[in-house]
């Protein structure tokens, strides 16, 4: 465990409508809030969010579509990303079974553009939660698996399938966490970060 940084910390969360944080019962936004919370506390240097890109229902495909877009808006430099990806890409609703080849160039323009970007962020592949669709997610950890052996800048994240698994107290609907949900999840991400 690490305290008292040497420099400030900003993260730049990426992901769906668990990322967007809006069944937070509290409306303090989710984890982003409560990690660089914690994190400013903890290590007494200054942590922050670069405004997260976070949209409620969007594929790895939909976040393709749009990154370009999103970091060309972004001011400030993450030190650290955190993507939590996937969640909705196992539903039949967004074409599930999806192509591995599709599935996996859509994410690495994503992973290829964020760190042309931030070349000197670490980037942090998170693995998904989904009640009742284990195969699915199973599937596309090992395709993260394999996106992380191909890129030295990309480290794994949290496993929210590990955090939210038998624990329906922690979501608001089996999908989406609650305000204690997403301190579990905060926590989950400051470990991954070292603190």
């Amino acid at each position: 465990m690490r305290f008292f940084r040497e420099s400030d910390g900003y993260i730049y969360p990426v992901g769906d409508s668990v990322t967007a944080g809006g069944t937070d019962e509290t409306g303090g936004g989710g984890y982003p809030i409560i990690l660089t919370n914690d994190l400013s506390a903890e290590t007494k240097a200054y942590w922050s969010e670069i405004t997260r890109y976070a949209v409620g229902g969007y594929a790895v495909a939909d976040i393709k579509a749009g990154i370009d877009a999103d970091l060309a808006g972004k001011s400030g430099t993450p030190t650290d990303v955190l993507i939590l990806l996937g969640t909705n890409d196992v539903t039949a609703e967004h074409g599930w079974p999806i192509a591995e080849a599709t599935w996996k160039a859509d994410y690495n323009y994503i992973l290829d553009a964020i760190h042309t970007t931030y070349n000197s962020a670490k980037i942090y592949l998170g693995y998904c939660y989904r009640s009742g669709y284990l195969t699915e997610l199973t599937t596309l950890a090992g395709w993260i698996n394999d996106m992380l052996a191909e890129r030295d800048y990309c480290y794994a994240g949290i496993d929210a399938y590990a955090l939210y698994d038998g624990h329906p107290e922690l979501l608001s609907d089996g999908l989406h966490p609650n305000y204690a949900g997403f301190v579990v999840m905060a926590a989950a991400w400051k470990t991954i970060l070292g603190y």
